[in-house]
């Protein structure tokens, strides 16, 4: 009705349209109630006075459809949403393809910039008089292998990334043989830096982790050859026996001994998991007796106080496993001990002050599943303490943050075990 009075006179004034629509309302409640208030409408109208009468807005009118036809509605509601979801879904596709595109031409410009890398270091190879001519093709050979799988679509930018630091390790191998170990050496710090990333990131590489280990043993990187082997666990034997013979040769080399230390603890460790607690108690006995050598050696160094404090704490797990607790106190007594030596000989190394924390901790632990508690609360006490200086010193430390929500944990087990004690 409203929209065939509209269409037979565009000019019609807006009031007077409102008072019509509002005369021809259905439900009773939105129309006029008497002809006296139509009437006097329509004279405010003639007169050009306001008018009781108000237009209906497109929400009430929706409104008002919906009521009468809620079937229609509620099919309408579904179809809307039908078409929202999918054009939503086709969005997230698009995105997601425009992603993979982007990703996709990212990695080839730097699968072409590794390439090039790679012609350099071929070239460098390859005008190198001193090199014999079966190591010289040996060396290309490995880089062009790396370089074809580069060409290849399926690759990740950690592959991509993987294949040229391997890349990067050929031409250190290549500098070593060729005399040139300073360059070596700086070229391994910075991709054993790129490798450990990828490690941390989940990319698995223990093929290359024992080759990574040596070729810092033999360039003079110790603790860097260290951190290679600890990627890959199933090296510990292999390294073990490589870093004996490194130490049989030359016993007064202070590194060689604490890597030497630092191997048979991990060695150790997993002894003690696979419940060969005999083994592991001899293994890390070597390892103390090397650790203290190693100190004896260097003096100076308060960091060789590492593992003589580590392979203490180890000793104590042995112990405890043997069930022995006479040892194991005084084994974890002699590990807190040297640390704190340790820390005081090294004028408060805040990197240092976190064993300590963690030595006291442990000892903590284990007094409580003693059911020692007052010593277990007394030693986390100093613990904290500790901590408490570390944090003044090192704020940016997250362990601090840690040592905290691990102390609250803690100190509501030996609460609760305060309590079980009283209750009994």
């Amino acid at each position: 009705m409203t929209s065939r009075l509209t269409m037979a006179e565009a000019n019609c004034p807006a009031a007077l349209h409102t008072v019509i629509e509002k005369a021809l309302q259905i439900d009773p409640t939105r129309r006029y109630s008497t002809i006296a208030e139509f009437r006097n409408d329509l004279q405010n109208v003639l007169d050009y006075r306001p008018i009781t009468a108000r237009r209906t807005g497109r929400m009430e009118k929706l409104r008002l459809w919906v009521r009468r036809q809620p079937a229609l509605a509620g099919l309408s509601i579904c179809l809307l949403a039908l078409m929202l979801a999918v054009g939503g879904l086709g969005l997230h596709a698009a995105s997601v393809a425009n992603i993979a595109t982007v990703e996709a031409e990212e990695v080839r410009r730097l699968a072409d910039a590794y390439i090039l890398d790679f012609d350099n270091y071929i070239l460098e190879i390859e005008t190198d008089p001193l090199i014999p001519g079966e190591a010289r093709n040996g060396f290309i050979q490995r880089l062009r292998r790396r370089q074809d799988r580069m060409r290849e679509d399926s690759l990740s930018r950690s592959d991509m990334t993987y294949l040229a630091n391997v890349g990067q390790f050929i031409l250190v191998e290549y500098r070593e043989l060729s005399g040139r170990a300073e360059d070596a050496r700086d070229l391994l710090t910075s991709i054993s830096t790129q490798f450990q990333l990828l490690y941390r990131a989940g990319y698995k590489m223990e093929d290359l982790a024992f080759d990574l280990f040596q070729t810092h043993i033999r360039l003079g990187q110790i603790e860097f050859g260290f951190g290679e082997m600890l990627k890959s666990a199933r090296h510990y034997e292999t390294a073990k026996e490589y870093i004996a013979e490194l130490y049989d040769r030359d016993a007064s080399n202070p590194d060689y001994a604490d890597c030497y230390a630092a191997i048979l603890r991990k060695l150790g460790l997993q002894m003690i998991r696979m419940d060969e607690v005999a083994s592991a108690e001899e293994t890390l006995c070597h390892a103390l007796d090397l650790a203290e050598e190693a100190k004896r050696l260097s003096p100076e160094n308060p960091e060789r106080w590492r593992h003589i404090a580590g392979s203490w704490s180890e000793l104590a797990l042995v112990a405890t496993t043997e069930g022995d607790t006479t040892e194991a106190d005084k084994c974890w007594r002699q590990a807190i001990g040297t640390s704190a030596e340790m820390l005081e000989a090294a004028n408060g190394d805040p990197l240092l002050r976190v064993d300590v924390v963690l030595f006291l901790t442990e000892y903590s632990v284990y007094c409580l599943e003693q059911n020692r508690l007052d010593e277990a609360e007394e030693l986390l006490d100093k613990a904290s303490t500790q901590c408490d200086v570390l944090i003044r010193q090192r704020p940016d430390l997250a362990f601090g943050r840690e040592f905290r929500l691990s102390e609250i944990q803690l100190r509501n087990r030996i609460a609760a075990a305060r309590k079980k004690t009283s209750s009994e």
